[in-house]
């Protein structure tokens, strides 16, 4: 395991289970085939994120807020398929500014650019470049984000019932 990026990579893949809400049953929503990677929540369940998160950035480190809302997956979909976890869950769902994205994930901010410069290949390149490290993201800040989303949606659902999946 790599110990350089936080706490995500000092827990095995078959410890993760008992970091995650266990009460979680879950279909994996339809993916968009016009969207890239990581838009994969649907636009519904975009919208009950940030709604459930008030429409702000909820990142729990200190940083400038700016940039328009994204809503990221704080166990990023590619590990979470990589060790058969599903990864689009209200609980895996949070509401952050860019400027607090590209802290998690650095060198998504040059995809971004050169994807929207037309270089189609550059999630494509930016995924390729972590090579076998199994925890490529700056997962420091995990752990409180994962306390947040279970505590936020367990209140949030109560009267907004999460879109698209089934819960028990």
């Amino acid at each position: 395991m790599i110990e350089i990026f936080g706490p995500m990579s000092r827990i095995a893949p078959q410890e993760l289970p008992a970091f995650l809400p266990s009460e979680i049953i879950y279909e994996f929503p339809q993916k968009y085939e016009q969207e890239p990677l990581w838009a994969a929540f649907t636009p519904d369940q975009r919208h009950w994120i940030k709604q459930r998160d008030g429409s702000k950035c909820v990142a729990p480190f200190s940083h400038r807020h700016e940039g328009e809302l994204h809503v990221h997956h704080v166990i990023p979909q590619g590990w979470n398929a990589k060790h058969n976890f599903p990864a689009d869950y209200p609980e895996n769902g949070i509401t952050i500014c860019v400027a607090a994205h590209y802290t998690i994930h650095p060198e998504m901010a040059t995809a971004l650019t050169d994807y929207r410069n037309g270089d189609h290949d550059a999630f494509k390149d930016a995924f390729a470049s972590h090579g076998d490290r199994d925890v490529y993201w700056v997962d420091k800040y995990d752990p409180s984000m994962l306390r947040y989303t279970k505590e936020a949606t367990k209140k949030y659902e109560r009267d907004h019932p999460w879109p698209n999946g089934h819960r028990r």
